[in-house]
């Protein structure tokens, strides 16, 4: 594998290619997945350790301390009996601090620093990454030590860490669910797998099954709707899924994850719903049996018929997709919007706020003006405006906004970074130069205050039903500022 990438890599650099592009697509819910198989970002760790984005100067101390950050994650081994990514991102500090920091301090020379990093590399978690980045913090010690500037490329990752049921607390009123998922809480760091088995063992499950069992074997395949397999981890047993029933029924998350099974439309061929930037999600159902194709006869050339296979589409009698896709499309929608807020080019903002800033001058026959409609009337349903609409924003289109939401285009335009940068994006990991990791953060907080002040659930489930849907609870003011100043996003 990486013989085949390095060979590519000298042959186009032979060739004078100096561009490799990283091709993408989405899916029907409009996650991101990479296409290419040598060259992408998701990759190995090994393929990962090598990517770098344009070198630049480092943003002061606290780039250096999230470069810092990055490294003991990548490291993650244990520290005070526990993983380094299980553990608040001060202690994170203390271990960096204790063991790398006098290495970088005390080998002036390369040879002396690979030497004595090297046994790290080997217990590290992530090698090719953990090197990379303690190779870079190594140069910007030199640097520093030498008075010239020092400069920071390498890619740091920062995952949303079980987004899917931070949404699901957000959008069900989970309180509880908030807390363990750490959208709550300041400074606490909770692990809600090891939250969850806790309850568990003390309402009565036997301490037999371990973290990982209950929450790979029953946990997640039961959140996206599984039935089948709780029974099976408990073999069957009744009065073990009572108590894990009961024990899950306590968060109103789980209970809206089970929702989407009993809504399900056995008799549709197709279920489909927008969201706020106007992406549909659409699936054709499959029936659920086996003979999935047929024979079609179709003519070729020369009265010649060739017989090509047609996939067979008819209703699904039971399904437990439609919860997954209710909540991956939110996590496809969150990644799409915070590549859009992370990578404006400052232009564009100036010229954007010169368009709000004059009367608009319409002309009609704007083809920008049909897709900025069905952007607008997506927005005005969600109670969410998504950063869509600046691909769109023109001193036609602007005629078709109001004066209230000319005042929230500006407020999004005001809560934009100062600097626009590249985000290395692949489903819910964001990777990042260290100088613009709290940039990243802060506008992940922004999304999703704004996805919990939005009618998602409720438009959603009303598109998918063809019917009105009334009383959705919307998430309290008191927890969206919480969300907004203590939430960990990302780790």
């Amino acid at each position: 594998h990486h013989a085949r990438k390095a060979f590519f890599v000298q042959l186009f650099y032979q060739l004078g290619i100096e561009d490799i592009w990283f091709l993408n697509f989405f899916d029907y819910r409009g996650r991101n997945y990479p296409v290419g198989y040598l060259f992408n970002p998701q990759g190995t760790d090994a393929d990962k350790g090598l990517l770098m984005f344009e070198p630049e100067p480092l943003a002061g101390e606290r780039a250096k301390y999230w470069l810092q950050i990055s490294i003991a994650n990548q490291w993650n081994g244990e520290f005070h009996g526990k993983p380094l990514d299980k553990q608040l991102f001060g202690a994170r500090k203390v271990w960096y601090d204790k063991t790398i920091a006098p290495i970088l301090e005390n080998t002036p020379r390369f040879e002396e620093f690979f030497k004595q990093i090297m046994p790290f590399v080997k217990t590290a978690e992530s090698p090719a990454c953990f090197l990379a980045q303690v190779k870079n913090a190594w140069e910007i010690e030199r640097a520093e030590n030498w008075g010239i500037t020092p400069f920071v490329y390498v890619i740091t990752h920062w995952d949303h860490t079980a987004s899917g049921y931070q949404y699901l607390g957000i959008l069900a009123g989970d309180q509880k669910l908030m807390k363990i998922t750490n959208i709550r809480g300041g400074e606490s760091h909770y692990d809600c797998y090891s939250i969850i088995y806790q309850e568990l063992i003390k309402a009565g499950i036997p301490v037999g099954y371990t973290r990982n069992q209950v929450k790979k074997g029953a946990f997640v395949p039961g959140v996206y709707g599984s039935e089948a397999a709780p029974k099976k981890l408990f073999k069957y047993n009744r009065e073990l899924l009572k108590i894990f029933d009961k024990v899950m029924n306590t968060y109103a998350g789980w209970r809206l994850s089970r929702t989407f099974i009993r809504i399900w439309d056995k008799e549709s061929l197709e279920y489909g719903f927008h969201m706020p930037d106007g992406f549909y999600v659409y699936k054709r159902n499959k029936g659920g049996r086996d003979d999935k194709w047929e024979e079609v006869e179709v003519p070729f050339e020369d009265g010649v018929n060739v017989t090509l296979y047609k996939e067979k589409f008819a209703p699904n009698p039971k399904s437990r997709e439609l919860g997954p896709a209710f909540i991956h499309s939110l996590d496809g929608f969150d990644a799409r919007e915070t590549l859009r807020r992370c990578f404006v080019a400052p232009n564009r903002v100036k010229y954007l706020r010169n368009v709000l800033l004059h009367s608009p001058k319409v002309e009609q026959d704007d083809p920008q003006l049909e897709r900025m409609q069905k952007i607008l009337d997506q927005a005005r349903r969600f109670n969410f405006y998504s950063l869509r609409i600046l691909e769109e924003l023109t001193p036609s289109t602007l005629s078709l906004l109001t004066k209230q939401e000319k005042r929230i285009i500006w407020k999004i335009l005001n809560e934009l970074p100062e600097k626009s940068f590249q985000v290395s994006e692949i489903h819910d990991s964001f990777g990042v130069l260290p100088n613009y990791t709290e940039d990243l953060m802060k506008q992940k907080r922004l999304i999703m205050a704004s996805i919990a002040r939005s009618k998602y659930l409720q438009c959603v489930l009303e598109e998918y039903l063809k019917t009105d849907v009334v009383n959705v609870a919307q998430c309290p003011e008191w927890i969206i500022e919480e969300i907004l100043t203590q939430g960990r996003i990302v780790a």
